[in-house]
């Protein structure tokens, strides 16, 4: 292959992934961390799940919340979740953001329509502290 088909696949490339970024963006919900501070202060029923690695979450976590991988969303989550409506309030988070949004994503195509994603992840919520 020539050095310019090897571009022009590399730039099709960036240019699918940011799309689907971008799209996956558009579709889901988030709540900020002042937001969940103020749920959680008022005491409003939601489930907090963590979907990061369990290596990060031996790290730090946010009180309250559950876990659950988010390779294990998919397959997991109703079983993990058994006695949650598809209706109930369900906050992710990860890190920034972004695993949060895929996970979101992932529950709203198995029918749940009240996901949000927490914006910017733990990493906001520890520098609001």
């Amino acid at each position: 292959m020539s050095n310019g088909i090897i571009i022009a696949l590399i730039v099709v490339g960036i240019f699918l992934a940011f799309k689907f970024y971008t799209k996956a963006g558009d579709n889901v919900k988030t709540v900020t961390v002042t937001e969940l501070k103020q749920a959680k202060k008022n005491k409003e029923k939601f489930i907090l799940v963590d979907v990061r690695e369990d290596s990060e979450r031996a790290v730090n976590k946010i009180e309250g919340s559950s876990h659950l991988k988010l390779g294990d969303v998919k397959k997991g989550f109703e079983k993990k979740f058994a006695k949650t409506k598809k209706d109930d309030k369900i906050i992710l988070y990860c890190r920034s953001g972004r695993r949060s949004e895929t996970a979101a994503l992932i529950l709203q195509d198995l029918g749940y329509s009240n996901v949000f994603s927490l914006q910017g992840g733990i990493l906001d919520y520890l520098d609001n502290e």
